[in-house]
């Protein structure tokens, strides 16, 4: 139905229903094409098309030599910006051939118009298609998300060996710190100061108290360097580092 309503042009009118007058039929036809072009620009100017279609006399049916035609009263002018009207009287165009005395009964403007259900049905169907697809692609993306879970931190810190130096003030000390070749720290470091540093490859210690700090390397205490006053130099390097 879907397909129908977007790509198949709709029977004309008047191969099932040969009773309807031409300018009717044309006007439904032009409501129910797929080119917005070509249909009518608004509701106004389908009224237009529709009254200009009344004040014509029905078309013959085709193959009935005495067809009786039928004229429409014209409709009478109505306000094309309200939005409620009164339902208008059913009126009735007969049309048999001769010697028939049956004749068929067409209800105009009593109730919902056909075309416009169908679109209503057409868009429900739209927006739950949509849902549908929205939730298959939020279902596929959790899954990648769950497939794609970082390793943890401590495999991490096992693939890639660090060093990790800490410096425990315990009196007056100078300090100039290098971490991988670049300057991380240099200052004086008062007792009770604390300071750590992490390096991928190596880190080098200059210190001008060695016996007023204590070292913990990678979690594992050192003690002091050296005596009190003495300038110590030292370097701290991962496994296969400098």
């Amino acid at each position: 139905m879907v397909r129908a309503h977007l790509y198949e042009r709709p029977r004309p009118l008047r191969e099932l229903a040969p009773w309807v007058p031409t300018g009717l039929a044309d006007a439904c036809q032009a409501a129910l094409a797929k080119d917005p072009a070509r249909r009518p620009s608004s509701a106004a100017a389908l009224a237009t098309r529709l009254r200009a279609a009344s004040s014509r006399p029905a078309a013959p049916v085709a193959g009935s030599a005495g067809a009786r035609t039928t004229r429409l009263r014209p409709a009478r002018r109505r306000d094309p910006v309200r939005r409620q009207r009164p339902a208008e009287p059913t009126r009735v165009i007969a049309a048999a051939p001769a010697g028939s005395s049956t004749a068929t009964t067409v209800k105009v403007g009593a109730g919902r118009a056909a075309w416009r259900r169908h679109r209503r049905r057409t868009a429900l169907l739209l927006v739950g298609a949509l849902v549908v697809v929205l939730a298959a692609l939020a279902v596929m993306e959790l899954r990648g998300s769950k497939q794609a879970v970082p390793a943890p931190a401590a495999t991490a810190t096992a693939a890639a060996p660090q060093v990790r130096v800490t410096l425990q003030a315990t009196a007056l000390v100078w300090t100039r710190i290098t971490v991988d070749g670049r300057p991380a720290y240099e200052g004086t470091l008062t007792a009770g100061a604390r300071r750590s540093f992490t390096g991928r490859r190596v880190v080098d210690l200059h210190l001008g108290n060695a016996g007023g700090v204590q070292l913990t390397v990678n979690g594992t205490p050192r003690g002091a360097p050296g005596r009190p006053g003495q300038v110590w130099r030292g370097r701290f390097a991962t496994p296969g580092g400098p």
